[in-house]
């Protein structure tokens, strides 16, 4: 790692601490970590390579932080809370051709992400038999997902439970549209056509992408749904960082502060505007 670095730094002129450097840092520690089983000594010594070349970067980035101020108009938030809704509105219209089976898939997807906005690895992965069960309130049949910390990437599990709307959504595409995804048996809640296998991470995010887009004009890639999860319960909760942490499975509550701190000063700034006024100042 050292010699691979050093080359790279007088090839490239990248500077020691750099993105760059610290992703492919990353990439080798998880792979020696998981992967090769790379004995503790060693990989304590990787670790020392990665702090070096790492930024450490505390909060989001400038482009998320853009577009996540779109969401100050609540208009906005609707369009997008209410788009699985409509999604499958549209599908129920039209059930018998493939387009509306996409649609309902979709909508199942964005669904689960305003549910429990994981990343997009362990939505596309999830499977009707590992992480899928259910259980009865009277007429219904409510969904709860699980996913086992070895398949997370903080390695923090993943449970909840999805309300009787989004699990009678759910419950309408697994019986309704899903069959007309793949001929191929599968488990895979999200199949691809050809053989039934889950849709790549990448491949269905770009999919959830262009149909936000089009449908709402906001731009909104999958991994936004969590700072847009942390951002409408800080509006509505402001402070209540541990909360956001438990949401997002954060393993410190120093994370979450340094992603999201920034999301309530303003809530600060007006707090401090309404003390001034109670004093006969307007200040703004």
């Amino acid at each position: 790692m050292k010699q691979a670095f050093t080359a790279q730094v007088e090839r490239t002129g990248v500077p020691l601490k750099c993105g760059t450097l610290q992703n492919m840092a990353a990439t080798l520690v998880v792979i020696a970590r998981d992967h090769l089983g790379v004995l503790s000594q060693h990989l304590d010594d990787m670790l020392v390579v990665k702090k070096r070349v790492s930024t450490n970067p505390k909060g989001m980035t400038t482009k998320n932080s853009q577009r996540l101020m779109k969401f100050n108009d609540w208009e906005n938030v609707v369009r997008v809370v209410s788009l699985p809704r409509v999604l499958m509105e549209r599908a129920k219209s039209r059930p018998m051709i493939h387009a509306a089976a996409l649609e309902a898939m979709h909508a199942v997807a964005i669904s689960i992400l305003l549910s429990c906005p994981m990343r997009m690895a362990n939505l596309a992965s999830l499977d009707l038999d590992r992480h899928l069960t259910t259980s009865r309130t009277g007429k219904h049949t409510i969904y709860s997902i699980r996913i086992e910390g070895t398949e997370v990437k903080n390695h923090e599990p993943i449970e909840f439970r999805l309300n009787e709307g989004n699990s009678a959504d759910l419950h309408r595409y697994l019986t309704q549209f899903r069959g007309s995804l793949t001929k191929a048996k599968s488990t895979a809640l999200f199949p691809k056509a050809t053989d039934g296998l889950p849709r790549a991470p990448g491949n269905l995010s770009a999919e959830l992408s262009t149909l936000i887009y089009r449908e709402t004009g906001l731009k909104m890639h999958a991994h936004l749904f969590r700072h847009f999860a942390a951002k409408i319960y800080l509006d509505a909760h402001p402070g209540q960082y541990e909360t956001v942490r438990r949401l997002l499975k954060h393993k410190t509550l120093q994370t979450t502060i340094n992603f999201y701190a920034e999301l309530t000063s303003q809530h600060a700034h007006d707090s401090y505007s309404e003390t001034l006024a109670k004093f006969g100042g307007y200040h703004d």
